[in-house]
């Protein structure tokens, strides 16, 4: 709920301006791979926001700008402890 939420906030931002520019249809593909990274737990709602932000901004594929943001969630035990 919360990220169809920010999805409807940065459509009424960036929404039009940016589906003349780059597809309805990518904007929905990019949306869902940000809802699957959401779901897998490979990134917090907070780093989704964050994502979809970007996406709507400035494009290019969600999974690439989590990593250039550095917002991969990290949820191994060890590594944490090692962090």
């Amino acid at each position: 709920e919360k990220l169809i939420s920010i999805a409807n906030r940065a459509i009424a931002d960036y929404g039009f301006r940016q589906t003349v520019l780059y597809g309805a249809e990518d904007i929905a593909n990019d949306l869902a791979a940000i809802i699957e990274l959401t779901e897998s737990g490979k990134i917090s709602q907070q780093a989704a926001k964050s994502v979809l932000e970007r996406n709507f901004q400035d494009g290019g594929a969600p999974d690439r700008l989590v990593a250039q943001l550095g917002l991969v969630q990290i949820s191994d035990e060890t590594a944490l402890a090692a962090a």
